[in-house]
């Protein structure tokens, strides 16, 4: 059998597909945490019992263009220099 370029790429993504399916398997297997359950952790999970629910959407891509916020006071308050 003659070895050619189609068959060695085969070959080759054959082990990397083989390879990565087993650490699939291995990271899907493994488990986040094994504690105590405590006033933060319910033997599942992590959450904070006495912090604020979760915004709207829209103030978080507000947050995430940084809209409303003034960058020129930053800059004073830390010193930094504008670029031109």
């Amino acid at each position: 059998m003659k070895i050619t370029r189609r068959r060695m790429f085969t070959a080759l993504a054959a082990v990397a597909t083989a390879g990565l399916g087993g650490l699939g398997i291995r990271s899907g297997a493994a488990r986040y945490y094994d504690g105590p359950v405590s006033d933060h952790f319910d033997g599942l999970r992590f959450f904070d019992p006495h912090g604020s629910p979760p915004n709207s959407v829209a103030k978080l891509f507000r947050w995430y263009t940084g809209s409303g916020v003034s960058r020129s006071s930053g800059t004073r308050r830390f010193g930094c220099k504008r670029r031109a």
